[in-house]
């Protein structure tokens, strides 16, 4: 009986401490809460996209086009366009069709100081349906007409701007790190920067 006891108040210890941690204190900053914060902040909504009114002749737009994204006959996105923008849970942009969107891995230390947080994060490119047909040598690409995968496959023009998607196809990269800093104020915490590296 002794020992039940003394299992039971180990127990009931244990899920105590474990309660603490999960605190919904506004004023406590937890990885999740943080990680939340970090994903719905408008610093870290971004995509990767292909902007066709400033590069109507780029090869992606073909990619796009065939896949139903862009109109046929003129640069206007479609309505399956607009979705994809939706999906990526951002505003619809009518001047671009995004091929990939920050997505946040996870949040791996927070330090405090005062009232002030930095919080370190993991995050990477997750592409989409047009992202994915845009990497070479991926099922999705392979999927494509011969005559667009060739257009893909093409060096750039020497003109092109080192900001500009390159014509022989996109590499998304693995995991990259970030920092976010935060406020303490009387309501709890708010994310003041993410900087994504």
């Amino acid at each position: 009986m002794k020992r039940i006891i003394i299992a039971l108040i180990a127990l009931l210890t244990i899920t105590a401490c474990q309660t603490v941690g999960t605190t919904d204190d506004p004023k406590v900053l937890s990885r999740q809460k943080a990680a939340t914060m970090i994903k719905s902040s408008s610093a870290f909504q971004k995509t990767v996209d292909i902007k066709f009114e400033v590069q109507p002749n780029n090869p992606q737009i073909l990619v796009a086009r065939y896949l139903g994204y862009l109109d046929a006959d003129k640069p206007v996105l479609t309505e399956k366009g607009k979705q994809l923008w939706r999906d990526s849970n951002l505003q619809v942009v009518d001047y671009a069709v995004p091929v990939a969107y920050a997505e946040l891995v996870e949040v791996t230390g927070i330090s405090t100081s005062g009232n002030a947080a930095d919080a370190k994060f993991t995050w990477h490119w997750t592409p989409n349906e047009v992202g994915k047909a845009l990497v070479i040598d991926s099922l999705e690409f392979k999927a494509l007409p011969g005559d667009i995968q060739a257009k893909i496959r093409q060096p750039p023009p020497a003109a092109t701007p080192a900001f500009a998607i390159p014509n022989s196809g996109i590499n998304f990269g693995g995991i990259r790190s970030g920092t976010s800093n935060f406020q303490l104020y009387d309501d709890g915490w708010r994310v003041t920067h993410v900087y994504t590296f």
